[in-house]
């Protein structure tokens, strides 16, 4: 009778006893993307040069502008952005299919995103991996919280592209890309990247940091577990992911009914309480 009645409200349950557990239920530990938000991620920021960049389209279609102050960027002619977009798509193990307009990725939403803001530029990978096919890689892992992939580069050298977290490859860095050419990571940068981090953050976009390090022509994949102090730090990017909208009428149900919920995510702290305000979730329910 009670599966009866549960199935006249569109309740379908395979084992009985989950309503029992459901109906003592006091906390619900949430994964965020992809079941609080869409899962679909757009590449707003960038963070190249010592310049903010904004990029406009939205989802996986490969359209867009790169804007700075509002004014449209000739892409063609920013080396330091060309380089961002360069380690973004050949760092990058996820694919984009298109099939009667829609656009839909393959892989990791994350990498999708950075694969997409190449081809608003424009950037054909496939042609890029001829030109610099991929020799070796180090997949991300949580504990190195990094990815990493060798390529040929100019006079028989070989470079590393480096995609992470931003404290991480900022700890990682010895030079920086700015105003055009290389220069030493101060600390005075140093703090400068991390306010542009904290003010990307704070506007709930999930925020990642590009690197590079220069190889001798015989390097192999055992360089790229000794990057430490030796990268370049190239940029961030922040990325948005925006709450799907039944969300918070979701959250604001279960707190009628005296349930807790938290989300977890692996996003650095403050894009978490960024989310969680969107969502009427307490900052204090968002664990990193």
């Amino acid at each position: 009778l009670g599966m009866r009645r549960m199935a006249e409200k569109k309740a379908l349950i395979r084992k009985l006893p989950a309503v029992e557990t459901m109906g003592a239920v006091t906390v619900i530990c949430t994964d965020k993307t992809g079941t609080l938000t869409t899962g679909e991620m757009t590449l707003r920021r960038l963070y190249v040069d010592g310049r903010q960049i904004e990029v406009t389209g939205a989802g996986y279609r490969p359209e867009g502008e790169f804007l700075e102050d509002g004014r449209r960027l000739q892409h063609q002619s920013e080396p330091g952005l060309l380089l961002a977009l360069r380690i973004s798509a050949l760092c990058n193990d996820s694919a984009l299919n298109s099939s009667d307009g829609r656009y839909q990725v393959v892989g990791d939403p994350t990498e999708g995103a950075l694969l997409v803001v190449a081809l608003k530029a424009g950037l054909d990978r496939k042609e890029m991996e001829r030109e610099q096919p991929r020799l070796a890689e180090m997949p991300f892992r949580s504990e190195e919280r990094y990815m990493a992939t060798l390529h040929p580069y100019r006079e028989g050298q070989r470079i590393a592209y480096v995609k992470g977290s931003v404290d991480r490859l900022l700890a990682m860095s010895r030079h920086i890309y700015a105003r055009g050419s290389v220069q030493e990571l101060t600390e005075e940068k140093k703090s400068e990247v991390d306010k542009v981090n904290l003010a990307m953050a704070s506007r709930a976009l999930r925020v990642m940091a590009l690197a590079y390090v220069e190889c001798t022509a015989s390097a192999d994949r055992t360089c790229l577990v000794n990057l430490d102090g030796n990268l370049t730090l190239v940029g961030l990017v922040g990325i948005s992911d925006p709450p799907r909208p039944e969300a918070r009428e979701a959250l604001a149900a279960c707190k009628r009914a005296g349930i807790r919920v938290v989300m977890i995510t692996g996003d650095q702290k403050a894009t978490a309480m960024a989310i969680a305000e969107e969502l009427d979730l307490p900052p204090c329910e968002a664990v990193v």
